[in-house]
């Protein structure tokens, strides 16, 4: 009798290790590490076209240098801009997200695009275009607006026609007065098909003046953009004014004594002009230049200065007057320091074989940087690899650490073929969630071989 109880301690006891290390290798982030910190990955999916009912989304994961993913998100409603989370990533990691529809009887189909990320991360949007055909067609609305700029004669009108995608047998949805940010709506589109959109503008008389580019949307579908920048020349000799008005966003912490200028010039002159100069900064304030000459292109380039001092300029946005809602955007973070000659170090890492394995003739790279510790304000690196100085065919991603004043370490996956010369450089950013980076440091060369 004791021996069939023995048997049976140990045979639980081989189950339960075998259970515990099936998800200890199946989790991509596994925590043994105590000292290992978890944050969260998370964002929404844009899903276009039909879904069955019982359909539901499932998202997968895995490390940039491991071979498989990982569910790690199942059972997420099948609805446009569902949003998801994942609170197991390890920070500072890089992972590779791809999300699919999950049929109930488990058929898996329409695989997101790999989207790539460095834990923590937010806003993380993957869209998912489904194929799927409802079993009798089903409407699903197509709708969207009219971004209008430039001078359009009194009286015309925007004429919006529809086709299925590629078949050029164009129908009328609708004909409105030109009116900028009009909703337009096609309510008898088929769900799961793709459909094409052009405006014609017509004069008061009918006659076609332009035509706007081509898009395409799957139904159902919304906030669809149909842009018209108008080239006509107001008819009249005389100059007739209007304006060019938006806002300005600042991306980071406004600094003390933050004041804005604003200059504008004719598009293709070299020179610009105050418009205005020395009024406090402060985000989504309004900007406005009411003399534009009425059909004149324009260049306009907001400026940032911190006590009396130039600090940070927008973009220069090029547009025709009269417009508005225009948005000119500022980096208002400390410039971002560029990396010295020497804080990066590369190294080819030794390939361990397991018995009877062979070298797949590819190595990983090990990358070292800001490695005097010289860099005290970074938030954010971005690193690079191609067979060029400045390419980036290899790697190029940004990684947000937990420890950015720290050596920094970087282990790529098996990318770089025997004998092949790569470039590898990094820049910085002194900002967590921005795209604001330096210049990039001067590039290492690497080869690798037995």
């Amino acid at each position: 009798m004791s021996k069939k109880i023995s048997f049976l301690i140990l045979g639980l006891s081989l189950c339960f290790f075998a259970f515990g290390a099936f998800f200890f290798f199946r989790n991509p982030s596994s925590n043994s590490n105590p000292d290992i910190a978890l944050v969260t990955l998370k964002g929404t999916i844009d899903l276009n076209g039909y879904v069955p009912a019982d359909a539901t989304l499932t998202l997968m994961a895995k490390k940039v240098s491991d071979t498989d993913f990982q569910l790690i998100v199942k059972d997420l409603p099948a609805i446009d801009g569902t949003p998801w989370s994942y609170d197991q990533a390890i920070s500072g990691q890089a992972y590779e997200l791809q999300a699919y529809i999950q049929l109930n009887d488990g058929t898996k189909s329409d695989y997101t695009p790999i989207k790539t990320t460095v834990a923590p991360a937010q806003d993380l949007h993957l869209m998912v275009d489904s194929t799927h055909r409802p079993p009798e067609p089903a409407k699903g609305d197509i709708s969207g607006f009219f971004d209008i700029n430039g001078y359009y004669p009194t009286g015309s009108q925007l004429a919006l026609y529809y086709s299925l995608h590629n078949e050029n047998e164009w129908q009328l949805v609708t004909k409105i007065a030109v009116k900028d940010k009009e909703i337009w709506t096609l309510s008898d589109a088929i769900k799961g098909n793709n459909y094409d959109f052009q405006t014609h503008v017509l004069d008061n008389s009918g006659k076609t003046l332009f035509k706007s580019e081509i898009i395409s949307a799957l139904a159902p579908a919304s906030n669809e953009r149909m842009r018209l920048n108008s080239q006509l020349a107001p008819p009249q000799p005389k100059v007739t004014t209007s304006a060019i008005s938006g806002n300005f966003k600042f991306n980071g912490p406004l600094p003390s004594n933050a004041t804005i200028s604003l200059g504008v010039r004719k598009t293709g002159t070299e020179k610009f002009e105050d418009i205005f100069h020395g009024v406090s900064a402060s985000d989504n304030l309004a900007w406005k230049f009411d003399q534009a000459q009425t059909g004149q292109k324009y260049d306009i380039q907001g400026y940032l200065w911190v006590n009396g001092q130039p600090f940070s300029q927008s973009q220069v946005l090029t547009v025709s007057a009269p417009a508005d809602h225009e948005l000119l955007t500022i980096q208002a973070q400390t410039p971002p320091p560029v990396p010295n000659a020497g804080t990066l170090k590369v190294s080819c890492v030794k390939q361990e074989l397991m018995p009877g394995q062979q070298k797949n003739e590819l190595y990983q790279v090990k990358i070292e940087y800001n490695t005097n510790r010289s860099l005290q304000k970074v938030q954010q690196y971005r690193l690079r690899m191609g067979y060029s100085v400045d390419g980036t065919d290899l790697l190029d991603t940004i990684i947000t650490p937990n420890n950015p004043d720290e050596v920094q370490t970087f282990t790529t996956g098996n990318i770089l073929p025997k004998n092949n010369v790569a470039y590898i450089r990094y820049a910085t950013s002194t900002c967590a969630s921005c795209n604001t980076f330096s210049a990039f440091s001067p590039a290492v060369q690497i080869s690798c071989q037995d």
